[in-house]
């Protein structure tokens, strides 16, 4: 009720992604020609050139490693939001189940538990602190350093709009493991840049990422095809120039 009243007081409506616009279209929430998206998608863009494997930022990845015993390890990571509607109940059953084949595995969980608002299973949460293979770091000003500790990057969220999050981690170089909804599933192509599972399904979950720990060279494979697209499609110039060229068609 609240977007109808908010679209029709509206003269332009911008999703920031395609999949949004589509979800917009097919619930009658506007009319088309008031939608439109910007460039491939985003809220803002990135700063691709602060999102990079800079040499400050692998020298604190050093130390990271350093700290978290992440040498010679296959090192999975999460950043957001420590809550069931990001995935967390699904990622830590896959993950550890992983340890139990696996050795020589890590889970880095960067972000803050929200125990008061949609808060993840007791059992999530015993596995989050009983297995040593996890580390949770908990919120962090500057997640470079983290994201350069890393092999892959998993987010098997249940609903995003644009994840800012997949855009910074293939910026710097990870392949993604995403569910497959509006936003992620337009910035990672499923095999080529990363991996599409979906959402709410531990299973499949499990698979994808059991898949980069038997592939030893998919890791690498992947990541080949990650930066540059997020600079080309995502960085903020260029989204900024396309909000430019939207405001000036607006003006004439």
């Amino acid at each position: 009720m609240v977007e109808k009243l908010t679209y029709a007081c509206a003269t332009k409506v911008y999703p920031n992604s395609y999949g949004l616009q589509k979800y917009i279209l097919e619930n009658n929430l506007t009319s088309k020609n008031k939608l439109k998206v910007i460039g491939y998608g985003s809220s803002n863009g990135i700063d691709t050139n602060h999102f990079k494997n800079t040499d400050e930022v692998l020298e604190q990845s050093k130390k990271i490693k350093n700290k978290y015993d992440l040498k010679n390890q296959f090192v999975f990571c999460f950043v957001g939001r420590v809550v069931k509607d990001k995935g967390i109940d699904e990622l830590s059953f896959s993950f550890d189940k992983l340890t139990k084949e696996f050795k020589n595995i890590k889970l880095l969980i960067v972000g803050k538990f929200e125990e008061d608002l949609d808060p993840i299973s007791e059992e999530s949460y015993n596995i989050l602190e009983s297995n040593n293979n996890i580390i949770n770091v908990g919120f962090q000003n500057d997640i470079r350093p983290f994201l350069a500790s890393s092999d892959c990057f998993v987010l098997p969220t249940y609903r995003e709009g644009f994840p800012n999050v997949v855009l910074q981690a293939c910026s710097m170089e990870l392949p993604c493991i995403i569910s497959n909804i509006n936003g992620c599933n337009e910035i990672i192509e499923n095999n080529t840049n990363g991996l599409i599972v979906e959402p709410k399904n531990k299973d499949e979950l499990y698979n994808a990422m059991k898949k980069f720990l038997v592939d030893k060279s998919l890791a690498g494979k992947l990541s080949s095809n990650t930066r540059d697209d997020i600079i080309k499609k995502h960085d903020r110039k260029q989204f900024f120039k396309c909000l430019l060229d939207e405001y000036n068609e607006i003006l004439k």
